[in-house]
């Protein structure tokens, strides 16, 4: 008997011994990918801040070669936030502004797959990072601007980061660019609507013409721009001050017409809350309830 407790006692430890030893092998598998990716990205970042202070002109290669990799890179969620917390929007925003559109563009991509993490639109919607963006936005070519406002259209989706963009008078470039072409205006469109979720924005577009140039894109036979025109007028009706308007503007009639979203329509009017009352004063009964 006193064999066998003996030997159940080796059995206990053995076995303890063994799970250590494995715990401390699955422990290092996954240290070593996150320690290999934290030393990718302080190399990424201390790149990206020398390349970003050299001139255009004898530095355009390597700016090209770093921007690259960190879009490459930010694709990972855990190295986009990285990049982030490591500083790298600093030298990001600092190519966004350069002379050369290219770099600009490139930068300007970048920022637009970091701002796909949720974590990180706080931070880009900061003084040090968001305001950079204006000038170029305001006068930089198509390429520049369709990833330029992907940014925007990401991070107005945090309650805290809309009126942000509102004062940095970004609210008239997203309402001119729902009338553009292709992926430029898909995110003009989405941008709209994440900013008209909140009333006051809402009312201030509807008084810039929103409805209108809204209403303009919608013309196309694009169903991923109707889709886009629908979710942007839901945001502008949700409130009672733009229902007048919404009702003179002709966007019931656009409603009412586009079957082919018809599903997508339905829920867009119940997100908005219409008032009933007023729009069976506009619409036959008949014709309401088949919307």
């Amino acid at each position: 008997s006193e064999l066998e407790g003996l030997s159940r006692e080796l059995r206990t430890d053995l076995g303890k011994q063994v799970l250590s030893a494995s715990n401390r092998c699955s422990t290092d598998r996954l240290a070593r990918p996150t320690a290999a990716m934290g030393a990718a990205t302080s190399t990424l970042i201390d790149e990206l801040h020398t390349s970003a202070q050299l001139p255009d002109e004898s530095g355009l290669a390597r700016k090209l070669h770093v921007l690259r990799k960190a879009q490459e890179l930010a694709k990972t969620a855990l190295i986009s936030r990285q990049i982030v917390e490591q500083g790298g929007l600093q030298p990001l925003t600092r190519c966004v502004n350069s002379v050369n559109p290219v770099v600009r563009t490139e930068a300007a991509k970048a920022l637009a797959i970091l701002a796909r993490q949720p974590k990180n639109r706080p931070e880009i919607a900061q003084d040090d990072c968001l305001p950079l963006l204006v000038p170029s936005l305001l006068t930089g070519d198509e390429a520049f601007k369709e990833h330029a406002m992907h940014v925007l259209a990401e991070i107005a989706e945090p309650e805290a980061n809309k009126m942000r963009i509102v004062h940095e008078g970004l609210l008239g470039p997203i309402i001119g660019d729902v009338t553009a072409q292709g992926a430029l205006q898909l995110h003009a469109l989405q941008a709209l609507a994440r900013l008209c979720e909140m009333p006051v924005i809402a009312i201030l577009a509807a008084q810039r013409d929103a409805l209108a140039q809204v209403l303009r894109a919608a013309r196309g036979d694009s169903r991923a721009v109707k889709l886009g025109t629908v979710c942007a007028l839901a945001g502008l009706a949700s409130v009672g001050e733009n229902l007048s308007q919404f009702v003179t503007s002709g966007a019931i009639v656009f409603l009412i017409g586009a079957r082919a979203i018809r599903r997508a329509i339905r829920r867009a009017i119940i997100s908005a809350q219409f008032w009933r009352g007023a729009l069976t004063r506009v619409l036959p009964s008949r014709r309401l309830h088949r919307l």
